[in-house]
């Protein structure tokens, strides 16, 4: 992946077109989390957000194209923290809250 990054920073078309593929089946695992939990925000952290700007705009087209215009716009961004268990731990909490039972 390191690999792949450099290659996309650098111009290299194949190395974008690869990260592009990826990109949408990003986009739509996050049109499901969006269909599924309807959060109002959606970090994407990993590797992967080194080359964000690359990325985003994938993504953001293919979770908004998937979603139901009734539900609320989502924020789609890239993560700042590099610590992914810091973000794990977060999204441990959100889902603890969601599925907790009403007792």
């Amino acid at each position: 992946m390191e690999q792949l990054i450099k290659l996309a920073n650098k111009g290299e078309k194949e190395a974008i077109q690869a990260l592009k593929e990826t990109a949408k089946y990003l986009g739509i695992g996050i049109s499901n989390l969006i269909i599924g939990f309807s959060p109002q925000a959606i970090i994407v952290s990993g590797k992967i957000v080194k080359v964000w700007d690359i990325i985003k705009d994938e993504i953001k087209s293919l979770a908004e194209r998937s979603i139901r215009q009734e539900l609320p716009e989502t924020i789609i961004r890239a993560s700042s923290i590099r610590d992914s268990s810091t973000l794990m731990g977060s999204l441990s909490l959100v889902l603890a809250r969601k599925f907790a039972s009403a007792n």
